[in-house]
């Protein structure tokens, strides 16, 4: 068969069976064109919908094709893990009507009617005390109440990684003799260890690569340049400080250009785009996920303590993926957090005032759940000054409210993984 080059540009999307263990398969439109009988030209745009021209009536199980069912899905803006947007993996289906948006104190999250929502319903009816939840279930979105609790999950499964293979990352070439010595000096491996964790923390609040590893930090952070150059050291980096004239900004360069490469891939470029890498996410030891959470406070955040004694960490963004992230991140640990949405302080550089951009907040106890007693009609009780559950499958918030809004456009249906903004979603 003739392809033409334009068709390849094109993805197609078809479901899986039993050769494939049941997950989709995706790929160039040239390559698939064979697996469901399709006679070219074939034409699918990756978005916003996907269409086949001219193809064979037993071709129609490409998914998007056709609505056979109750309308699923999610707008354009979903972030699914790794800050990846619903609408570069899901499949679209046209969609015109009411949708749900569920609002809960880890986020908020916008779904056609007939999506459905792991959710844990309360033992008795809303204002009882102690609240008892029952076991986690799957209701659609516009069955929700503010009677639920949505969960932010646990990941399985955990891996104990024990390092970073870099070597897809290392370019070869030749020097200016033209011998092949590009990359034969290069760090190729990196142990992922509490050190590693906090340095990649770091880099996710004041770190970029463009292309060596760079942090920016105030000129009095000397106790934190100090460690960032003894991590460096211990990886076989060197690492150098560069002081802006006013003498009130640092920079400081890792001779790390391969790991940069890395860290841009799997942890984001600019400020808007960082979030945590799987790495971090699902790896086992939770030394490791509170090291890295002490390089993103070091970073971007403050701790404090209330007058009641209780601990309060705060980490504050640019990025919203990152705020989503977080509150996966602790939710490892069955940890809690709050999360709230503003505008940034007004700002200006050498003059010029900066246009006002968002800033994405996220506070939490790193005690996590405070239990104290209480008596309750005679009987002594353990309460938490806190809202969310913590449980063995996720940390388990309560519904704000249940919200109903018009809708015109395409829904996103997700493809092997779900949403992570802020609610565990049963795909």
């Amino acid at each position: 068969m003739r392809v033409s080059e334009e068709l390849r540009a094109y993805t197609v999307v078809f479901r899986g069976d039993d050769s494939t263990g049941g997950l989709p398969v995706r790929g160039p439109a040239v390559l698939l064109a064979g697996v469901a009988g399709l006679r070219g030209p074939v034409r699918v745009p990756a978005h916003p919908v996907q269409r086949v021209k001219r193809c064979r009536a037993d071709a129609a199980h490409i998914m998007g094709m056709r609505n056979t069912g109750p309308t699923r899905g999610f707008p354009a803006g979903a972030l699914m893990p790794g800050n990846a947007a619903i609408e570069a993996s899901g499949v679209a289906t046209r969609y015109a009507g009411s949708v749900v948006r569920i609002d809960s104190q880890a986020g908020s999250v916008t779904a056609a009617p007939h999506q459905g929502v792991v959710v844990r319903s309360r033992k008795h009816k809303k204002g009882i005390h102690p609240i008892v939840l029952l076991d986690p279930i799957e209701k659609t979105a516009s069955e929700v109440d503010d009677s639920d609790f949505v969960g932010v999950p646990v990941l399985e499964p955990k891996t104990l990684t024990s390092e970073i293979d870099l070597s897809r990352w290392v370019r070869s070439g030749k020097d200016s003799l033209g011998r092949g010595t590009f990359g034969n000096r290069a760090v190729k491996t990196l142990p992922i260890n509490r050190d590693t964790a906090w340095l990649i923390g770091l880099y996710v609040a004041e770190g970029d690569s463009s292309p060596n590893v760079r942090f920016s930090l105030s000129s009095e952070e000397d106790e934190i340049m100090d460690r960032l150059e003894s991590v460096a050291a211990s990886l076989g980096y060197t690492a150098s400080r560069s002081y802006s004239s006013s003498q009130k900004a640092c920079a400081v360069t890792l001779g790390a250009v391969v790991f940069g490469r890395w860290l841009k891939e799997h942890c984001g470029g600019r400020a808007q785009e960082k979030h945590i890498p799987d790495v971090i996410l699902t790896h086992g030891d939770p030394a490791i996920r509170k090291a890295f959470i002490d390089g993103l406070i070091d970073g971007d955040g403050c701790r404090s303590v209330l007058p009641t004694g209780a601990r309060r960490w705060i980490l504050r963004q640019s990025s919203r993926a990152l705020m989503h992230d977080t509150v996966l991140l602790l939710a490892q640990d069955e940890m809690g957090a709050h999360i709230s949405e503003g505008l940034q302080r007004p700002r200006s550089i050498r003059g010029r005032a900066l246009p006002l951009s968002p800033i994405y907040s996220v506070s939490w106890n790193p005690d996590g759940a405070r239990l104290s007693e209480r008596t309750m009609n005679g009987r002594t009780i353990l309460s938490s000054s806190h809202r969310w559950k913590p449980g063995s499958t996720g940390v388990w918030y309560p519904v704000k409210s249940v919200l109903r809004e018009d809708f015109d456009g395409f829904l996103y249906e997700a493809l092997g993984a779900a949403p992570v903004n802020g609610l565990m979603v049963a795909g």
